[in-house]
């Protein structure tokens, strides 16, 4: 779809109806994947939750509605891989992009239990939700990117542009030029940005030929993030990526990172769990740099590219990450812990 169709679509959103209930100054909005809170005078949320619902982050805020009088610390996060229920009991300062309202979140949240065999020397943070809030939002941008035809970066700006003018982000953006007039924080883009996903790794060209890459059998495939690395002989790291590539996740796999060497000589020093098969593709390990949160980014990243896959293509909500779930192999990890039938 083309990024006019994009800019359709957000108008329709920004033009539906915003309910919220009356009767107080002070109130919370919390978004449909109950990450984080946002705070603060019942007005400005309204505004928030206006400015959401015309941006790339829509897909956020489609059940989400402004509660007044109940404060973000008397409202909870319900129970999830990371516990919980749990209060949004702590405040993070005024929202990025939604400046005057302050965000909220939980500092119980307790780290999955594969955080705790990876190898690595990372405690689980305090702040985690909002090291998830950031991947999953990154993840939608780089999937809506890829599907509505758009440059890498442009659904990033978008947002960035539809912050409220009292915001940090619009205020940065305005002053890079990317944005119009303060009065709409930049409705009109100009001067985009490549901001996408960021990547901290340099993409490395294919060089060697196939039958180098059958002489030396161990490869390794590093997805565009950079976050971690998977390991593999080649004849089945090459049908791993193509089904990556070709799967719901495949917006995270734009470049092809196939690599005639090991994990280990491209940077990516620490075998999860001691060379632990991986739990979508047991034939290969994954390997990062020490910690573990960025495993956590990366799997945040893909609940954020598989949303916006459900949305690019109008499929029910969790479509794109059961197919990428379908996608491991038999009698892979992620295979046994599915009901009979789930991929049928």
């Amino acid at each position: 779809m083309a990024s006019s169709s994009l800019g359709i679509i957000l108008s329709i959103l920004a033009a539906s109806t915003i309910v919220f209930d009356s009767g107080s100054d002070s109130g919370s909005l919390i978004p449909d994947d109950n990450v984080t809170c946002i705070g603060g005078d019942v007005t400005i949320l309204a505004k928030v939750l206006a400015s959401a619902r015309s941006s790339p982050l829509s897909s956020l805020f489609k059940f989400a509605r402004v509660v007044p009088g109940v404060p973000c610390s008397a409202r909870f996060r319900p129970a999830d891989s990371n516990g919980g229920p749990y209060r949004y009991d702590t405040d993070a300062g005024p929202d990025p992009c939604y400046a005057p309202a302050h965000r909220f979140f939980t500092n119980k949240t307790v780290a999955p239990s594969w955080f705790k065999v990876g190898g690595g020397n990372t405690s689980w943070p305090f702040d985690a939700p909002l090291l998830q809030r950031a991947a999953i939002n990154t993840g939608l941008f780089v999937g809506l990117d890829l599907y509505h035809g758009q440059t890498n970066g442009t659904s990033s700006a978008l947002a960035s542009c539809r912050c409220l003018p009292t915001s940090s982000v619009c205020e940065s953006a305005i002053k890079q030029g990317s944005c119009g007039s303060n009065s709409t924080c930049g409705r009109n883009l100009k001067n985009v940005s490549m901001a996408g996903i960021e990547s901290s790794h340099t993409t490395e060209s294919r060089q060697a030929s196939q039958d180098t890459f059958y002489n030396n059998p161990i490869s390794s495939h590093v997805p565009d993030a950079g976050l971690l690395c998977n390991e593999a002989k080649f004849d089945f790291l090459s049908e791993m990526v193509s089904t990556l590539k070709h799967g719901s996740l495949r917006a995270l796999q734009q470049v092809d990172g196939l690599q005639n060497r090991s994990c280990a000589s491209r940077g990516f020093n620490i075998s999860f769990g001691n060379g632990r098969a991986d739990h979508c593709y047991p034939a290969a390990t994954i390997w990062f740099k020490g910690e573990e949160l960025s495993l956590y980014k990366a799997q945040q990243l893909e609940v954020g590219v598989t949303a916006a896959y459900d949305i690019s293509y109008n499929l029910p909500e969790g479509t794109g990450m059961k197919r990428a779930t379908c996608d491991c192999l038999p009698g892979s990890e992620v295979q046994k812990g599915l009901p009979k039938g789930y991929c049928s």
